[in-house]
């Protein structure tokens, strides 16, 4: 929840609604975040299997029936080898980069999920952000 209370302090200096928790969301940002810090997927917003990643995974969960996602969504990711931890820097940097700083204020997006994987002396943070809930 942390890193949603931080981006929701910079949503309040747009238009944009502030973000609502998505646990289905931060359950695959999660899965995702894992599995790159783990080293079993590239750093990338595609996965290297040809399988759904993040967004992708909601959209194909949609059509099995397991998760209802419409609309609009986007994704961040943050890498970090010096700094085991250090999601704040994941943030900042996600906040000091246009297209990414772009995906944070998006007043579409209405609901988040974040996902944090820390092996070792890296640790990936991976955002979703969505127009719409997830409905299960």
């Amino acid at each position: 929840m942390e890193i949603i209370n931080r981006i929701n302090q910079l949503r309040a200096n747009t238009q944009a609604f502030l973000l609502g928790y998505e646990p289905e969301m931060a359950r695959i940002a999660q899965e995702r975040a894992q599995e790159m810090a783990e080293g079993r997927e590239p750093f990338s917003h595609f996965r290297s299997d040809s399988q759904p990643g993040c967004t992708e995974k909601m959209e194909f969960n949609e059509i099995r029936g397991e998760v209802i996602l419409v609309d609009t969504e986007g994704q961040n990711q943050g890498f970090s080898f010096s700094s085991p931890g250090n999601v704040d820097m994941a943030v900042s940097c996600w906040e000091n980069s246009p297209p990414h700083r772009e995906v944070l204020e998006n007043p579409e997006y209405r609901a988040a999920g974040f996902g944090v994987a820390q092996v070792g002396n890296i640790t990936c943070v991976v955002g979703i952000l969505s127009s719409k809930r997830i409905f299960l």
